[in-house]
């Protein structure tokens, strides 16, 4: 990544702009060489790799309606039947119950294997599992 003659010390971070250079340059030579978009390869490590897929519910999309359209645009850009782990990144006061009823009902439906939480002390943890 450094073609334009700056030399950086080992060990030393990219930048922002380099990494995204970065990840351009590796989708295409991905394209170029195999043939293969995003979706396709996610598909391929999902079949040949046993890869899991696994979803974060943002803070914005808490809420038992919101919840359920978010893992629908999910399964939808990533061209998925189901997301393995799908889990609630962080406990928005008010909307984390009605965020846990909805990823629940999402595990009925199939969509999503496993549920679970990230980010969550041990009181919200065992409120939202007593619910």
């Amino acid at each position: 990544m450094l073609w334009y003659g700056r030399r950086r010390p080992v060990g030393a971070p990219l930048s922002w702009g380099e990494a995204i250079a970065a990840a351009t340059l590796v989708f295409g030579l991905m394209f170029w060489s195999y043939g293969v978009v995003p979706h396709q390869w996610l598909q391929w490590a999902n079949n040949e790799l046993q890869w899991t897929p696994t979803r974060k519910l943002w803070t914005a999309d808490q809420g038992f309606a919101s919840a359920v359209k978010a893992c629908d645009a999910s399964l939808a850009k990533l061209k998925l039947d189901y997301i393995d782990l799908y889990l609630i990144h962080w406990p928005e006061p008010g909307k984390r119950l009605d965020s846990w009823r909805a990823l629940v009902e999402l595990r009925k439906q199939g969509k999503c294997r496993s549920i679970g939480v990230s980010n969550y002390t041990v009181a919200p943890s065992r409120h939202a599992s007593m619910s």
